[in-house]
């Protein structure tokens, strides 16, 4: 529903936030609302019907949270995703320090191509 949409948003926001130094990182609460059925299984859009399953952890230390994910969507895919554009589903391991006490950068600069973000429910988020 829209309370989990603003969910999202709010934590996505806290994320960035705290890594340009605006503000602290994410408390323990707003951690522990990262997560996905790891009993899902996707099948449609995979390289030969291989079957996935999203993956998403978060742990932390004094200084820095890490977040660790496959970016297989832990949500069913269109049954017509059998050609895609780019390139088929698959899971790729990726690992994210983000910390806890982050510093402002000394100047501007753009964000990078690719994955900017995770969202509570393990999706990524890519730049534009």
């Amino acid at each position: 529903g829209g309370g989990r949409a603003m969910s999202t948003i709010a934590t996505f926001f806290f994320l960035f936030v705290g890594c340009f130094g605006l503000a602290g990182a994410l408390t323990t609460e707003e951690q522990n609302k990262f997560g996905v059925d790891s009993s899902y299984q996707v099948t449609q859009g995979t390289q030969n019907g291989a079957t996935l399953s999203p993956s998403l952890q978060v742990t932390a230390d004094d200084t820095t949270i890490t977040m660790s994910c496959n970016h297989v969507p832990p949500h069913a895919t269109a049954s017509s995703y059998t050609k895609p554009i780019t390139t088929y589903i698959s899971s790729v391991t990726s690992q994210y320090q983000i910390p806890k006490s982050p510093a402002i950068a000394g100047e501007t600069t753009c964000l990078p191509a690719g994955v900017v973000g995770i969202a509570v429910n393990g999706v990524s988020i890519f730049s534009a």
